[in-house]
């Protein structure tokens, strides 16, 4: 046998060729192994490795699963009651309130993956593998007799633990042959553990933790076996049980077992202009059931044809779909439950009978073919986002209102654009915003009526809301359709003292298009002004703001830099009329601002490419096609006020909510660069890739390693098709393999070390959360707090404290090898520190810690007020311990108050991005016209570019498969050799291709007229030469 370490470090060296991560002192993070050997292109090679390690793996005792297979094809019933008796540990209810009798936690089929289950669990797995063998079975419950009924029976049936050491069959050969490039994920003897315990201990108080009691062994599920007509029961519960003595009476048929629990997933958006309420995006309940060794994805999937994968950036990828999408435990998708559409600037697009954007309604019921003409306008005040106000017409010069996104095709520069599409010919929404202080004209009715007028003659199917600054309009309060309702609406309004940015915040909830804003402009003077304005500007981006400066008094005083901002960043315009008394530049500001939105009342918005000409051409059709230009400006507006995407589970009445990306709910960026950083985290979390993990306890490694080599040796077909350059079969095999697991998976949910003299347990699910940020490089594990331990096997609460808190720092450890910036490593040596429990103010803080950090470690500690917290006395890392006083559950908190490790993967993405850059650079040619579309397609399938596409660039999976990676290779060095050797002609140049392009294409003419072509020009593997 080969012993548990170098066994384990071959499996994973092994596992390097299929899989790349983040973390680990012995592999580059990130790094990105070669792709599969698939030997002569029909099988072998390393999927034969793999299936020897399977086959070796199956052995292990701990391979729960495979000794029941061979133990049910035996047909001996007595063995399989000695095998669920010897191997599988009795776990307690989740709540001391459930019957034994009737109580599960995951389901039996859990049972298998962790080695343990409730006693129901058991027994109904006992009877599943009888009735697998061909044996008649049933659960019954008994009261205890015997030796059941001994005074200690419950806790040496709770109390027992069963070793399953990982000791696999030998390979042939005895190794594998790969040199370790993964850190190996345990720490066996719990060494590793006891020296973070022996630094944390002291300086707690005194341990007491509840003491779990034992259930009572009363209703205990048996198994009613039958046997030549006669009925055999059985009972497993007690480590000497004997075959056929139940040591139990008053047998009975068992009740129904209890009902599976459930949690609940919630995915939220929250914008600048409402920060305290979250906009649901999707939302889903999964059983207990359901989770064990279970992952559910999180991150929103792009919506963008496959094509402009291939001629778009990162940045430029807009529009996503917010979806939860679980896969089991063997990689296979079970279920996706898809929420609302989304787009990196913030809009929420619900769709059915109230389509809306934003709160904006949809028209619907469009036809693109009516359309005649088209004419657009481009600005481009907050670039990268680039806003079209586009104004289809029929012949008869009339809107084209109701049509969808995908009527339209955008380009910029020669290059197609994906856009998201706001507002689509439906009548302005005009909010009258009133600013009531004391220094502002009193509003009256006439004052109304010309207001009214000027609105309706320039928009006249506008719908209008009248609201004093700071009031509360609504989404379906644009109900004024004549001048006379503005009038009298307008004469209504008393004075009241409002903020200006934060009344503009609360006007956009209501989803105006358009605003009319009379004002003095006498903005706030409290400390987060700065937040204020940045917030207020950013809602402001795609709604134009006609700010009129208005004062009386003795010293009337107009803040005509605040209104003029205000507009600016709108596209509005901004007049200063005094007293109101000369309406004039008032109505002719609504006139211009107005019947721009009327007359062109479609609105696209796209990310336009950072790098690129100064001025940029854009060009829509929709049948006919219009251009604008517009000039990259060099101070630029918010583009979006998407401020944070958050995570909530409620997990059986516990809810355990996080920041996925951005700032936390409630809380405004403090300024406008802050702002900045919030919204690009938020489209980085989009482009991401973010999983949850469950497990009912810790998997056995056998079975951890045999999802992984089963999802491993499912890409064979890939690999093969990929070694024979056909990229059809590649991508029909990549529609049918499993997803891998999490290579940080096993990090997350190691086994708990266990102090000889007490057992502890799971009180719920263990949940971790996964992320990859690819524009951040940055990747991070969380364990989330969803469960509590505790201790079984002793009355001591002392010892039940420190057993438990023993135990629970082996998931801090392996915290630490899954990335470098965990708890653990984060501490290192500083001295520790306890803060009282409650509420803790700046000045508890060690003094030596950082001002940047202090409000930061301040909002997370609050987070566990009563829980025990260790900080660094010397202020040297905002990272610090908590453990629950009721159980001593530990875990390690980062900053961010998430509990895990985060590590840098810029290696990874780096090669992502490449692959996209030169998938983009060989479409560049391809569009310039310089080879034929058609050729390139015959040359290298166009189900490749889908695969590649879809798979690879699309930053779904955090882990890319070296496979994935070979097809882009395949469709980038088959694309040059076959313009190198002119087998894909080249056509006449329809436009010039880009410079970089054409380097390119020079790069590739040179290699070939060398008579070499060992490499491709743009870097991409090739497996050989022209």
């Amino acid at each position: 046998m080969l012993g548990r370490r170098r066994f384990l470090e071959s499996v994973l060296g092994a596992l390097t060729v299929a899989y790349a991560g983040c973390g680990g002192d012995d592999a580059p993070a990130g790094a990105v192994a070669p792709a599969a050997d698939a030997g002569d292109g029909t099988s072998g090679g390393i999927f034969d490795l793999w299936r020897q390690l399977r086959a070796a793996i199956a052995q292990s005792p701990d391979h729960l699963r495979a000794r029941a297979d061979a133990l049910v094809a035996t047909k001996d019933p007595k063995a399989l009651f000695a095998f669920v008796r010897d191997s599988i540990r009795t776990l307690p209810p989740l709540t001391r309130f459930e019957s034994i009798e009737t109580a599960v936690r995951f389901g039996p089929d859990s049972v298998l993956r962790i080695g343990a289950g409730t006693p129901r669990e058991r027994a109904e797995l006992l009877v599943a593998l009888l009735a697998r063998a061909g044996f008649t079975a049933s659960v019954v419950r008994g009261d205890p007799d015997g030796a059941t009924n001994a005074p200690n029976a419950a806790a040496i049936a709770f109390g027992r633990a069963i070793e399953l050491p990982f000791e696999p069959a030998p390979l042939p050969g005895g190794s594998s042959g790969n040199a370790t490039t993964m850190p190996t994920v345990l720490d066996p003897d719990g060494l590793k553990a006891k020296q973070v315990f022996d630094r944390l201990r002291p300086v707690l108080p005194a341990g007491n933790a509840t003491v779990p009691t034992a259930p009572d062994l009363f209703g205990m599920p048996l198994v009613a076996l039958q046997d030549g007509g006669s009925t055999v029961y059985l009972n497993t519960l007690l480590p000497d049980a004997v075959y056929g003595e139940p040591a139990a009476h008053g047998m009975s048929p068992a009740a129904p077992m209890d009902a599976l629990r459930k949690l609940s997933v919630k995915v939220s958006l929250t914008r600048a202009r409402d920060p305290e309420t979250p906009i649901e995006l999707v939302a889903r309940d999964l059983r207990y059931d359901e989770i064990a060794g279970a992952r559910l994805r999180v991150s929103p999937q792009p919506t963008l044809p496959c094509p402009l994968f291939l001629q778009s950036t990162p940045e430029q990828i807009t529009s996503f779909v917010a979806a939860l999408s679980l896969y089991g435990a063997d990689g296979v998708h079970r279920s996706t439950v898809t929420g609302k559409a989304v787009s990196a600037f913030g809009d929420v697009v619900q769709m059915g009978a109230d389509a809306n954007v934003s709160g904006v309604p949809l028209v619907t019921g469009g036809d693109a073919k009516s359309v005649a003409s088209v004419s657009v306008t481009a600005s481009a005040r907050a670039f990268p986002l680039v806003e079209l106000e586009v104004a289809p017409k029929d012949a008869g010069g009339n809107i084209v209102a109701g049509l969808a996104a995908s009527a339209f095709s955008v380009q910029e520069d020669g290059k197609t654009v994906s856009v998201v599409l706001r507002e689509n010919g439906g009548g302005p929404r005009v909010l009258v915003l009133w600013d009531g202080t004391g220094s502002q004209p009193v509003p009256n009715a006439t004052l109304g009526k010309a207001i009214g007028d000027a609105i309706f003659a320039a928009m006249p199917n506008a719908r209008v809301q009248v609201s004093l600054l700071g009031g509360a309009p609504t989404v379906d309060g644009f109900t004024i359709a004549d001048a006379s309702g503005v009038a009298s609406a307008l004469a209504g309004i008393s004075e009241v003292s409002s903020p200006v940015y934060g009344g503009l915040l609360a006007a956009m909830r209501s989803a105006p298009t358009a605003i009319v804003f009379f004002s003095d402009g006498d903005a706030e003077k409290s400390a987060d002004v700065d937040a204020l304005r940045a917030s207020a500007l950013s809602s402001l981006v795609s709604c134009p703001v006609i700010a009129v400066g208005c004062a009386t008094g003795p010293t009337p005083t107009i803040a005509s830099d605040v209104l003029d901002g205000i507009a600016a960043a709108s596209n509005g315009k901004f007049v200063s009329d005094g007293d109101l008394s000369n309406l004039a530049p008032v109505t002719a500001a609504i006139a211009e601002v107005g019947g721009r939105r009327s007359s062109a009342p479609y609105r696209l918005a796209y990310r336009a490419p950072s790098a690129g000409n100064s001025t940029r051409t854009v060009t829509v059709t929709v049948g006919p096609n219009a251009t604008a230009q517009y000039a990259v400006p060099e101070t630029r507006a918010p583009e979006s006020d998407a401020i944070g995407v958050h995570l909530e589970l409620d997990v059986d009445g516990m809810t355990v909510k996080r920041t996925l990306a951005g700032v936390a709910i409630g809380l405004r960026p403090s300024n406008a660069d802050a702002l900045a950083a919030a919204t690009l985290a938020v489209h980085d979390f989009f482009l991401g890739s973010s999983w949850l993990v469950f497990e009912a306890g810790a998997p056995t490694l056998s079975a951890w390693l045999d999802d992984a080599l089963g999802a491993a040796i499912g890409y064979e077909p890939v690999a093969i098709a990929a070694a024979k350059n056909d990229a059809v079969a590649a991508y029909a095999a990549l529609e049918t393999v499993p997803m891998r697991p999490l290579t940080t998976s096993l990090l997350a949910h190691p086994p708990l070390y266990q102090p000889d003299d007490v057992k502890v347990v799971e009180l719920g699910p263990r949940i971790s959360l996964h992320t990859l940020a690819p524009m951040a490089s940055r990747a991070k594990l969380d364990i989330l707090p969803s469960t509590r331990f505790a201790a079984y096997g002793t009355s001591d609460g002392a010892r039940c404290f420190d057993a438990t808190m023993l135990a629970t720092l082996r998931i801090g450890v392996a915290e630490s090898m899954a990335a470098h910036g965990s708890t653990l490593t984060s501490l290192g040596n500083a001295p520790l520190a306890l803060l009282p429990q409650g509420t803790v103010a700046l000045a508890d803080l060690p003094a030596a810690l950082p001002d940047a950090k202090r409000a930061t470690l301040r909002d997370a500690l609050n987070q566990y007020p009563n829980w025990h917290r260790v900080v660094a006395s010397d202020g040297s890392s905002a990272a610090f311990w908590v453990v629950d006083p009721a159980t001593g559950s530990a875990l390690g908190i980062l900053p961010d108050a998430s509990g895990g490790a985060v590590d840098d993967c810029k290696q990874i993405v780096d090669v992502i991005t490449t692959t996209m850059d030169q998938l983009a650079l060989i479409l560049d040619v391809v569009e310039s016209g310089m080879a034929t579309t058609v050729a390139v397609i015959a040359a290298v399938g166009k189900a490749a570019t889908i695969a590649v596409a879809e798979a690879a660039l699309s930053f779904t999976n955090p882990i890319i498969d070296p496979n994935i990676l070979q097809l882009a290779a395949v469709l980038v060095c088959e694309l040059e050799k076959g313009v190198a050797s002119k087998a894909i002609p080249l056509a006449k140049v329809n436009s010039p291709p880009s410079d970089a392009a054409a380097a390119v294409l020079e790069g590739i003419v040179l290699d070939h007229a060398l008579g070499g072509f060992s490499a491709c020009h743009v870097g991409a593997p090739c497996t050989g030469g022209t």
